[in-house]
């Protein structure tokens, strides 16, 4: 699952916390780990590889900062002085990194433990790969099994590009293969655990299933933009929301064209309805994770136009100090579970466990929207 914002940001974490003492070989680390490790060929883990040695950092051959290996030397006692000089702010940031994948299944396990529904924490595992995460897996899909809903958790594949990703993949297709296909949901679910992907296996994927559910096919198209994506994108153009949400995150000229012609064509009539409120909304909300000018004005223009929450959407994979910002600027109401959208700071979980536990008690539907906002 590709997607620039997210993936810088976790690729400057990996330096900032590993760094070794030599910046560019703790480049490269993060970029094979981040983007090698993607790719089961080790053809093309090579070739990754590769491509990382050149990258080249000039930097200050006198620097005197400390690596991780000497910190680790210090006495114990030095580290505590230096953990009760961390501000509240400062003590967040350490949080987040440490691992907010684990972070992240810890919240899932603990809705788990009090009855969250299977599917729902299905799909806030999305692009989540750490080891802690197949556990859960491997829990919630003998759950969905014996509820009679063993495809639901492929929408927790999403965005996952591994062995063990293709391995239940696999699993699904061939049982799906096997069963008496009465619910043709389940294709769509399956198409949806490639999202994001573009990878021999998941346009395998889309090739079988594409015809049975093409929806699901367009939202598996989510921050791709080849010319084969295009090409499903104009085929199935009539299925407007699909469309919008399969063009996230994409700032490349056609995806802007695409935003254009919508919000032209919802300017027709006279009386604006909540409909096309929404429909303007989902123009907004395939913004997340882009900081460009362009994107920046058309939220501001957007504002008391679309419902607020696809504007918090849009703010997903931002820096949180531009999201303030802005937030600020137009004085947006921020108490919505999608204003959490991308954020992994302390605060941030504790506001989720809040929003979940309200969920459960009140509007249980509620807690797989709060749950797309963990990554």
């Amino acid at each position: 699952y590709y997607s620039f914002p997210r993936d810088a940001k976790r690729l400057f974490r990996f330096v900032a916390e590993f760094y070794n003492g030599d910046l560019n070989e703790t480049f490269e680390q993060a970029l094979n780990l981040y983007y090698g490790s993607r790719y089961e060929s080790e053809i093309d883990r090579e070739r990754i590889a590769e491509l990382a040695r050149h990258v080249q950092v000039e930097t200050d051959t006198t620097s005197n900062r400390i690596s991780l290996s000497d910190l680790a030397q210090q006495s114990e006692n030095q580290e505590q002085e230096v953990q009760k000089s961390l501000t509240p702010e400062n003590t967040d940031t350490v949080k987040v990194n440490q691992s907010y994948e684990q972070r992240a299944v810890q919240f899932l396990s603990d809705l788990q433990s009090i009855g969250a529904d299977p599917a729902s924490l299905a799909i806030g595992l999305r692009g989540i790969n750490c080891s802690e995460s197949w556990l859960l897996r491997k829990q919630l899909h003998q759950k969905l099994k014996e509820s009679g809903k063993p495809f639901a958790i492929a929408e927790s594949l999403a965005g996952v590009n591994s062995k063990e990703a293709s391995r239940l993949r696999r699993d699904l297709i061939t049982e799906w293969r096997e069963g008496p296909k009465t619910d043709w949901s389940e294709a769509g679910l399956i198409l949806r655990s490639v999202t994001g992907l573009n990878t021999p296996e998941s346009w395998d994927i889309r090739e079988e299933f594409g015809h049975r559910s093409k929806r699901s096919l367009l939202l598996s198209l989510q921050g791709i933009d080849t010319e084969r994506a295009w090409e499903l994108r104009e085929k199935y153009k009539g299925e407007k929301s699909e469309l919008l949400q399969s063009i996230t995150g994409l700032d490349s000229e056609r995806a802007w064209e695409l935003r254009e012609a919508e919000l032209k064509r919802n300017k027709k009539g006279f009386i604006d309805t909540a409909h096309k409120r929404s429909q303007r909304g989902q123009v907004v909300a395939s913004l997340a994770g882009l900081d460009s000018e362009r994107a920046w004005k058309l939220r501001a223009q957007s504002n008391g136009q679309v419902p607020i929450e696809q504007i918090l959407v849009s703010l997903q994979g931002l820096s949180t100090e531009k999201r303030s910002q802005f937030e600020a600027k137009l004085q947006i109401e921020t108490s919505h579970p999608e204003g959490l959208a991308g954020i992994h700071t302390e605060q941030a979980w504790i506001q989720r466990e809040k929003y979940a536990k309200e969920a459960l008690s009140q509007d249980p539907a509620a807690l797989g929207r709060l749950l797309r906002t963990i990554m």
